[in-house]
């Protein structure tokens, strides 16, 4: 089961190809012995329950896609495009462009693909096997190029279980339509950011006795972005900002137990200041029956300021903690349901700390 098992085990060739694990599923629309057309999608359903926002229940994050394949000998063209929901009320756009792009494969010098996609730091990073709270530590932002990006020229080679992976974002416009981080940590709140280029290049490895590693590197180049300050109000708009991310991973399964261990540091270089997050995120999982699994995810995210070259700065280093738990259950291999706890810390100097406990009860159902 393709899409259970991206999720659960995170495997490095499940990783890489994850944005066609609806394969399991898809609705096939047309076949012959060279071309393939299928649709395929998923349906969420979730409500939250916490102590600083109780009583949330929305359908965020289904989609519906379509892709097409075209054999040529060692060639394959390929076409992907996926519309997401945002059921967030406040979101100017409530259904959207989640991924579209066109692709050229060949049998032995791997993959290309143009358009807009998950980034090489958002496709190999899977420590985080929880479906609501966790994630925190790997900080993917889709205008700092650790996200999906727009105009993404990106290419995949793989053999003998080694993968490499390298990619080029070109000029493109970031807009927060009432999306919702899953952590409000300043100033890396984006409202909106014009992105002027960006490169990124990554590697993965993963061995035939449960051992697999991950590692890359991103860099975007902004023009400008506004941002939501600590203590300033309105947003400003800063110009010029360069974000360096770098991150790995290493995962093991063994049994019915599957582990992963994963660190992160993000550099952001502002006008006035400098920001430098580092983040650590930690995963068990246990597999009770093939149908029901067991999960914990520890994240932790630092941000530390200081000002840069003839600048000041003016807002606290601060850090936030959060530990999931929960239990998933697959009755078919289309459908699974969840509930998830969740407690995060947050912390800044000369503050108490701030803590929520959380809870989510959701269900999936793909096709």
């Amino acid at each position: 089961m393709a899409i259970q098992l991206t999720a659960r085990k995170c495997a490095i060739l499940a990783a890489v190809v994850a944005a066609f694990s609806h394969t399991a599923t898809a609705a096939e629309v047309y076949k012959d012995a060279d071309t393939t057309f299928d649709l395929f999608g998923e349906v969420r359903t979730r409500w939250d329950e916490s102590e600083s926002a109780s009583h949330t229940a929305n359908g965020s994050g289904s989609k519906i896609g379509v892709s097409g394949e075209h054999r040529l000998g060692e060639l394959t063209f390929k076409g992907f495009t996926k519309f997401e929901y945002n059921g967030n009320t406040h979101a100017a756009n409530t259904f959207q462009v989640n991924e579209s792009y066109v692709g050229l494969a060949h049998t032995q010098y791997g993959e290309l693909n143009i358009g807009r996609k998950s980034t090489i730091h958002d496709t190999l990073f899977g420590y985080d096997s929880s479906w609501a709270f966790g994630g925190t530590a790997k900080n993917g932002h889709d205008p700092f190029g650790t996200g999906t990006a727009d105009s993404l020229v990106q290419y995949t080679w793989s053999a003998n279980g080694l993968t490499l992976m390298g990619q080029v974002q070109g000029r493109s416009e970031f807009v927060n339509d009432g999306y919702e981080t899953r952590v409000d940590l300043d100033p890396v709140d984006p409202q909106s950011a014009s992105v002027r280029s960006g490169v990124g290049a990554g590697l993965a490895w993963q061995s035939d006795f449960g051992l697999g590693v991950k590692a890359a590197y991103t860099r975007a180049n902004l023009d400008s972005l506004t941002e939501t300050l600590e203590g300033v109000s309105p947003a400003v708009i800063l110009e010029n900002v360069t974000v360096d991310s770098l991150g790995a991973e290493v995962d093991y399964d063994i049994g019915r137990f599957s582990l992963a261990a994963a660190a992160f540091h993000f550099d952001y270089s502002l006008p006035g200041f400098d920001e430098k997050q580092t983040g650590f995120g930690g995963r068990a999982s246990y597999t009770v029956a093939e149908p029901v699994h067991l999960y914990t995810v520890v994240d932790y995210l630092k941000s530390s300021f200081s000002p840069a070259a003839g600048g000041t700065v003016d807002m606290t280093d601060s850090s936030v903690t959060t530990y999931t738990s929960g239990v998933d259950y697959w009755p078919h291999k289309q459908v699974m349901s969840f509930v998830e706890f969740s407690h995060q810390v947050d912390k800044a100097d000369g503050s108490a700390k701030e803590e929520n406990l959380s809870m989510a009860v959701g269900a999936r159902y793909y096709f």
